[in-house]
């Protein structure tokens, strides 16, 4: 019987063993399924992580900057972010130029971001934030009108979406062209805005014109036409602005004097003693310098109607002096397409 029991016990054993082995695989194949699940998940989560980071779509679709109307520097800036992704996004941090970093920035929905806990763009829609560069920026980033604005954002995946804005670059032509006033021909200046471009809508021309120690009145309109009031010389300047308040401006043109701009228009002829005086003047009434004018015997009653010359150039007062030098009779007394004058003469000794 003793040794059927040993025979026994021993059988036991090797089932209890069995049966511990069988645990502990058990055990371990559940633990290590467990690990292996784990590690899946993390792979998994890792990968969607860089699926996000790498899927993730921002673009700074706008701005719209507010200048002060004094100084003509950069007051505010409103940015207009689009989210191209398919799953939400946070903007985190906000930037200007080369990395000029707000301290906080303001979104249109009236959030107020301190501490980058990240502005949420949801999927498909847009969002806009608002900097103010006197209280949002440590430095006044002395941003004008003219300045190109580099706008950049960084999400809470750590990408980082820019968008330029240049200011619209201004050009124009400008020509000559003579319009006929019936007694002269007088030249006008006709400026074209049209070389000008932008990536938006240029909205608005505004043209200065200068001459010496002055500045005259502006035009405005994509083409203007200047009709001077002197004979110039002029300067002439470009500001072109497009839909975002965004101005450029053009190098000054120069444009010659010359005296085709302020014609003379009128002229007067009379006798004094044994002398003519023509007087040429322009359409303001004032005197014309250089002007030619001519002098041709229109009736002769003797025969002997002589003077002392029959063209000259008016003086700085607009004057030419011709002496009558014998006989009698009438002088045509003309100047270009102005109606001629005619003077009755006689020579007395």
């Amino acid at each position: 019987m003793s040794g059927n029991g040993m025979k026994d016990d021993e059988a036991v054993t090797v089932i209890v063993g069995t049966l511990m082995l069988i645990l502990v695989t058990v055990t371990a194949a559940a633990g290590l399924a467990v690990m292996v699940s784990q590690m899946q998940k993390d792979e998994m989560n890792r990968q969607s992580h860089q699926a996000a980071v790498k899927n993730e779509l921002l673009k700074v679709t706008g701005i719209h900057p507010v200048y002060n109307e004094t100084t003509g520097a950069l007051a505010e800036l409103n940015v207009t972010i689009l989210n191209l992704n398919t799953a939400d996004s946070k903007v985190n941090l906000i930037g200007l130029g080369d990395r000029l970093y707000p301290s906080n920035f303001t979104a249109r929905d009236g959030s107020y971001n301190n501490t980058y806990a990240g502005y949420l763009i949801p999927a498909g829609r847009q969002g806009e934030i608002s900097l103010n560069m006197t209280r949002n920026f440590p430095s006044d980033p002395k941003l004008t009108r003219v300045d190109t604005i580099r706008v950049f954002v960084i999400t809470s995946y750590y990408n980082t979406f820019e968008q330029t804005f240049k200011p619209p670059a201004a050009d124009f032509t400008l020509t000559i062209e003579s319009e006929d006033l019936g007694v002269a021909e007088r030249d006008v200046i006709v400026l074209d805005g049209s070389p000008s471009s932008d990536d938006g809508a240029i909205v608005d021309w505004t043209w200065s014109i200068f001459e010496p120690n002055t500045t005259l009145p502006e035009l405005s309109g994509k083409k203007a036409r200047f009709v001077p009031m002197s004979t110039g010389p002029f300067e002439v300047r470009l500001t072109v602005t497009d839909e975002t308040g965004m101005q450029g401006i053009s190098p000054n043109k120069t444009v010659p004097l010359s005296g085709r701009f302020f014609p003379p228009t009128y002229l007067a002829a009379v006798p004094s003693g044994n002398f003519i005086i023509a007087t040429v003047t322009n359409l303001n009434g004032h005197p014309v310098e250089n002007a030619t004018v001519t002098f041709i015997k229109f009736y002769d009653v003797h025969g002997n109607l002589s003077l002392s010359q029959y063209a000259a150039l008016t003086n700085d007062m607009g004057e030419v002096n011709v002496s009558v030098l014998s006989g009698e009779g009438t002088i045509r007394v003309e100047s270009g397409k102005i109606a001629p004058v005619f003077v009755p003469v006689k020579y007395s000794p």
